[in-house]
């Protein structure tokens, strides 16, 4: 060999070749259990602490990888704005006979006619005290409309309540 240890003083390649290493085995597949037999137990995992304090918003400790940790859900104090638009009504008011709540949701049409145009006439049957009642209402109203027919008919010395979707 020659001096610089890695090819024969000839020049030639080298003859042998360094021993052959394979590489580790790797482990063998899960075998899935037999059709039939019963499955194991799930195994269970610890959810991470709840605190709780009072007077104060929960509080979720959650470790993460990244060294940041996720304290608590605050909501903002922005108030939930109620949209302008949708099912708000008017109610006229509330009579012992259907034929009055009629009468009364016409004369409500004639009085704040621009805000009632396109609102549907609606006679909702309640009970109150053992009798039944007769609700007059207009429906189908933004909320502008229905404060300002309100508006209007007291004006002329009519009962009226703006009444919100849902109610």
């Amino acid at each position: 060999a020659s001096a610089e240890g890695d090819l024969p003083a000839d020049g030639a390649a080298p003859t042998s070749l360094p021993a052959y290493t394979p590489p580790p085995a790797a482990a063998p597949a899960p075998q899935a259990p037999p059709m039939g037999a019963p499955l194991p137990p799930p195994q269970a995992t610890a959810a991470p602490p709840l605190s709780i304090q009072a007077g104060a918003a929960p509080t979720l400790n959650t470790p993460t990888k990244t060294g940041i940790q996720v304290t608590g859900f605050r909501p903002s104090a922005a108030p939930v704005q109620v949209p302008d638009y949708g099912a708000w009504s008017v109610q006229v008011g509330a009579f012992a006979a259907q034929g009055q709540a009629r009468f009364a949701n016409t004369i409500a049409r004639q009085a704040a006619f621009d805000d009632l145009s396109g609102a549907q006439s609606m006679v909702q049957t309640v009970s109150s005290g053992g009798r039944m009642l007769y609700r007059a209402r207009l429906t189908g109203l933004s909320r502008a409309a229905a404060a300002h027919a309100c508006s209007q008919m007291a004006r002329q010395g009519l009962g009226c309540m703006a009444v919100p979707p849902g109610h």
